[in-house]
C-alpha cells in the first residue's frame, strides 16, 4: 500500500473523488493508487495539488522510501475539519518546512 492510498483513506476520500478531482476514470485511478499504472506528468500534478504533498511521500510503500531530505525537514500534521459536502468530517493535511506553509 502506499501513502497515496492512505491520505486518501484517512481524509476521507473515495477513488471516485480522486478520480473526479485529477480527471480520469476510477479503473485508471485504482491502477495508479495500486501502483499498478503511471500517471502523466498533468495528473501527478493535481495529485500533489490535491492531497498538498510531492509525489516523493505519495507514491512511497514506506517510511524508509520516503527521502530523508522530506523526513528532516516537513512536518506533517493531520487535523479534523468539518466536510459539509459528505455531511461528516474529513482530514485537512498542512505541511511545514522551518515553521513556513508550503
Amino acid at each position: 500500500m502506499t501513502y497515496l492510498k492512505k491520505m486518501r483513506e484517512k481524509m476521507d476520500f473515495t477513488q471516485e473523488d480522486v478520480a473526479q478531482a485529477i480527471g480520469t476514470t476510477i479503473r485508471q485511478y485504482q491502477r495508479i493508487e495500486a501502483g499498478l499504472s503511471f500517471c502523466s506528468r498533468e495528473k501527478l500534478n493535481k495529485l500533489e495539488d490535491f492531497f498538498q504533498l510531492p509525489q516523493r511521500i505519495l507514491f512511497a510503500r514506506n517510511y524508509e522510501e520516503i527521502p530523508s531530505y522530506y523526513r528532516g525537514s516537513l512536518t506533517v500534521n493531520i487535523k479534523h475539519c468539518s466536510n459539509e459536502r459528505k455531511g461528516g468530517f474529513r482530514w485537512v493535511v498542512c505541511i511545514t518546512k522551518q515553521n513556513q506553509f508550503l
